[in-house]
């Protein structure tokens, strides 16, 4: 018994577990990709976001010039 405690601080009772270990570095790299995967699809609608403002920013533009437009017309 005491050669059990003796292997155990010497942490020689720890014995190899490929599997475990296999499926730890599965769920590891797993949830990587799951980080990155999120990330890129944040960076896509961030820049859906500005190019959709950036079109509505030109759509407004293109109104108010077209409406000051019609009022220099109509006041002139």
């Amino acid at each position: 018994m005491q050669d059990v405690h003796q292997h155990r601080e010497l942490g020689l009772d720890q014995r190899p577990q490929p599997i475990l270990q296999r499926r730890h570095d599965v769920l590891q790299e797993t949830e990587t990709h799951k980080q990155s995967r999120d990330s890129l699809e944040e960076v896509r609608l961030d820049s859906r976001l500005k190019v959709f403002l950036a079109d509505s920013l030109q759509l407004r533009m293109l109104f108010c010039t077209t409406l000051l437009d019609l009022t220099n017309k109509l006041f002139t």
